[in-house]
C-alpha cells in the first residue's frame, strides 16, 4: 500500500489549473528577467528607464505608458504645479503622447498625495478625477504605482489604455515588481541630478564672488563683465569683444568656450592682422589640391577645424575688405567654400571676435562693412583699459608675481606699499600685458634670496613715468588717465589736511560723504582718520 500510494502521488497529473498557473509564474519571471536584462544592458540610466516603460507598456498590453521623476526641488509644491515632476520616459504613439502627458501628471499627483497605487477601470468615470470628465480625450483605464526610495516616492510607473479595462488589481501586481527594480536605477539617477544641480550652484556661487576661473577681477568695471558673460555663455551667439591691447580679450573668449556647451570641443584662436591677406582666407576656408602652386594635398581650414568648438577671431579690424565678405556669407549660410572648390561644407561654430578698435567708428570710416559688424555683434563686451579698474592691480599683481617667482624659482611672497603705489599711480598704455612683463622682470632683477618685492626692483620707466605722471599732469595725453591721477592726488591731500576725516575731506572737495566713499573704494585708498588728541 506504501509503494501504491508513492507511485500514485508521483504518477498522478497536475490539474490543469495547476499547469496554467505554473506556466504564467514561468511566463511571469521569464518576462521580468527580460526587463532585468534591459536594465543592466542599457548603456546609460536614461537609456535603461526608456527600456523598462516601452518593455511595461508591451507586457501589460497598454496603449501607453510613463515613468515620472518627483523633483526633489518642489517636495513641497501643489500637486497641481507643473514643476513638480519630471518626465523620464514616456512609450506612446504621437498622436497619444500630448494626451498621456496630462494624464500622468495628474494620475502622478494623486499617487504622491495619497501616497498609494492607484486602479481606475476608467479615468473619465472615476470620481476621484471628477475634473478629467470635462475633458474629450480622458476615456482611458490607468494603473499606476509609487517607485519607493528609502521608504519615499520618488517616482510613478503609469500605464494607460482606452476605453474600459478589467483586471487592473492585476496589473497593479506586475507594476509593483516593477517598479522595485527600477527603483536603484531612478535612486542613480535622482542623485546624478543632485549632484550636477549642487555643481551648478557651487559653480554660480564662485561666478559671483570672484568671477569666472583664470579671470583676476573684483573691480566694478568687471563685474558688469562678469554679468554678461553669465548671460551669454551658456547659449551660443556670436560675441563681439572690444577693448585696448593687452585687455585680456582672447582670455575672455576662453571662458566663453570653456564655460560653455562646446567645452568638449576645439578652440581655436587665429589673429587676423599676423598673417598676410593671400594666406588668410586659405587659412579661415582651407584649400583643395592644385588650388594653387604648391597646394599638393586638401587642407582643412580653420572653420573646419574647429567644427562643433569655437573660432576666436582675433584684431578682426585688420581683416581685409574683401575677405570681410566672404566672412560675411560664412556666417550667412553656416558654410565654407574651400580655395579651389566649387562644393560649400557645412560647418557648425561658434564664432567670438575681438577688435583693439571700435568697429562702429570703423564702419563710419568705410574700413569695415557694417553687415560683417551686425553680424557678429549680437553682444559686445567693451573689456576697460587697466587704468580704469586699478582696484584689479593688485589681485593682478600678486597673481603674476607668485606665477614668476615659482617660475624662476624665487622665493618672493609679496610687493611691498611703495612697490604696489608705484603700479597703482602708473597709468598702463600696455593694460594687464605690460602689468604681467613688468613683474616678470621685477622677479628675475631681483636678489636670489629677496622675499619683498620693492620699489627698487620696478623697472626706471615704470617708476619715472609713475614720478611724471604725478607731478605734470598737464603732460599727459590721455584724459581719463589725467583726471583719475587727479583725483587720486587731491583726495589724498584733502584726507591728510584734515588727519583722515572723512566727512571733512568731502566737504573740502565739494562731495558728498557717500561720494567720497565710493572714490575711496574706485582707487582703493586707505586712510584711517586719526585721532586729534
Amino acid at each position: 500500500m506504501f509503494f501504491m500510494s508513492t507511485h500514485q502521488e508521483i504518477t498522478a497529473s497536475p490539474a490543469a489549473d495547476e499547469i496554467e498557473t505554473l506556466q504564467k509564474t514561468i511566463g511571469d519571471l521569464q518576462a521580468l528577467n527580460r526587463l532585468a536584462l534591459k536594465i543592466i544592458e542599457a548603456p546609460n540610466v536614461d537609456a535603461a528607464l526608456q527600456e523598462v516603460v516601452a518593455e511595461t507598456s508591451r507586457l501589460m498590453n497598454a496603449d501607453g505608458a510613463s515613468l515620472l521623476l518627483v523633483n526633489p526641488t518642489h517636495g513641497n509644491a501643489e500637486i497641481s504645479s507643473s514643476n513638480l515632476f519630471a518626465t523620464l520616459a514616456r512609450s506612446a504613439n504621437e498622436k497619444n503622447k500630448e494626451r498621456f502627458s496630462q494624464l500622468s501628471r495628474n494620475v502622478a499627483g494623486w499617487i504622491l498625495k495619497n501616497q498609494a497605487a492607484l486602479l481606475s477601470e476608467n479615468l473619465a468615470q472615476d470620481e476621484r478625477f471628477a475634473g478629467l470628465a470635462l475633458l474629450h480625450d480622458a476615456n482611458f483605464g490607468a494603473v499606476g504605482v509609487p517607485i519607493l526610495v528609502a521608504e519615499k516616492i520618488a517616482g510613478t510607473l503609469m500605464v494607460f489604455k482606452a476605453g474600459e479595462w478589467a483586471g487592473t488589481a492585476a496589473i497593479a501586481d506586475w507594476l509593483q515588481q516593477i517598479a522595485a527594480q527600477v527603483a536603484p536605477a531612478l535612486e542613480k539617477l535622482r542623485r546624478l541630478q543632485e549632484l550636477a544641480e549642487e555643481n551648478l550652484y557651487f559653480q554660480q556661487s564662485l561666478i559671483a564672488q570672484h568671477g569666472f576661473a583664470g579671470v583676476i577681477a573684483k573691480s566694478e568695471a568687471m563685474k558688469n563683465i562678469f554679468a554678461l558673460l553669465q548671460r551669454v555663455t551658456p547659449g551660443d551667439a556670436r560675441v563681439l569683444i572690444e577693448g585696448d591691447s593687452g585687455t585680456g580679450k582672447e582670455l575672455i573668449a576662453r571662458t566663453l568656450h570653456f564655460n560653455g556647451p562646446r567645452q568638449d570641443k576645439k578652440f581655436i584662436a587665429v589673429d587676423c592682422g599676423a598673417i598676410p591677406e593671400n594666406l588668410l582666407e586659405s587659412e579661415l576656408f582651407g584649400y583643395v589640391k592644385g588650388a594653387f602652386t604648391g597646394a599638393m594635398q586638401n587642407r582643412k581650414g580653420l572653420f573646419q577645424e574647429a567644427e562643433g568648438g569655437t573660432l576666436f577671431l582675433d584684431e578682426i579690424n585688420n581683416m581685409p575688405m574683401p575677405l570681410q565678405a566672404k566672412l560675411m556669407r560664412v556666417l550667412q549660410e553656416g558654410e565654407v567654400r574651400p580655395l579651389g572648390s566649387n562644393v560649400p561644407q557645412k560647418v557648425d561654430v561658434r564664432v567670438v571676435a575681438a577688435s583693439s578698435r571700435s568697429l562702429a567708428e570703423l564702419v563710419k570710416e568705410g574700413k569695415f562693412r557694417e553687415e560683417l559688424y551686425f553680424r557678429l555683434k549680437v553682444v559686445t563686451l567693451r573689456l576697460p583699459p587697466l587704468r580704469e579698474r586699478t582696484g584689479d592691480i593688485p589681485l593682478l599683481a600678486n597673481h603674476f608675481l607668485k606665477k614668476y617667482a615659482k617660475q624662476y624659482k624665487k622665493p618672493l611672497a609679496a610687493l611691498d606699499p611703495p612697490a604696489m603705489s608705484i603700479l597703482q599711480n602708473y597709468v598702463w598704455p600696455g593694460n594687464i600685458r605690460e602689468l604681467e612683463h613688468t613683474i616678470e622682470q621685477a622677479v628675475v632683477l631681483a636678489a636670489p634670496d629677496a622675499t619683498i618685492l620693492t620699489g627698487n626692483d620696478l623697472p626706471e620707466e615704470i617708476k619715472q613715468r609713475e614720478s611724471d605722471s604725478m607731478q605734470s599732469l598737464e603732460q599727459m595725453t590721455d584724459l581719463t588717465a589725467a583726471v583719475e591721477a587727479l583725483e587720486v592726488r587731491m583726495i589724498k591731500n584733502a584726507l591728510a589736511a584734515t588727519r583722515g576725516n572723512k566727512s571733512q575731506a568731502a566737504e573740502k572737495l565739494g562731495l558728498s560723504r557717500r561720494g567720497l566713499l565710493n572714490k575711496l573704494e574706485r582707487y582703493k585708498i586707505v586712510f584711517e582718520e586719526k585721532s586729534p588728541f
